[in-house]
């Protein structure tokens, strides 16, 4: 079982990239989008992406049937950084938060709805109990 939704997790975190304006990323699961990332703490938005991608994976490998991903937002080094199931997924940055037009705790709280929403979606579906007779 937990081969399967390894395998589940590893086809629904592809990391989605399309036209998007000069160096930024889209990060998705599938077909649904997550963020778009720009570049910053030195990587470029492709290799910001691609981490984010292995989280993803990372934390849906470990979320289980009806699991909270409990998205959270965490302060470090006076940066906002997103975490689920207990896992770091991103570090906000000021690039980021230009591209947004918005400031580094917007986007935190925009992109934490976002995960969470999706991560819910993606996550596996609790299987029902048959009771013994």
């Amino acid at each position: 079982m937990r081969g399967f939704i390894i395998a589940l997790a590893l086809a629904l975190a592809s990391v989605c990239a399309w036209a998007a304006p000069a160096d930024t990323a889209v990060v998705g699961i599938g077909s649904d989008t997550l963020f778009t990332v720009a570049s910053g703490g030195g990587m470029t938005a492709a290799e910001r992406q691609q981490v984010v991608a292995h989280r993803l994976v990372e934390v849906l490998s470990i979320l289980r049937a009806g699991q909270d991903p409990k998205v959270e937002i965490r302060t470090e080094a006076g940066a906002p950084v997103l975490y689920a199931a207990g896992l770091r997924l991103i570090c906000v940055t000021q690039q980021d938060a230009k591209l947004h037009r918005s400031t580094m705790e917007g986007i935190a709280l925009v992109w934490s709805k976002h995960a969470d929403m999706l991560l819910r979606k993606v996550a596996p579906v609790q299987q029902p109990t048959v009771a013994p007779h």
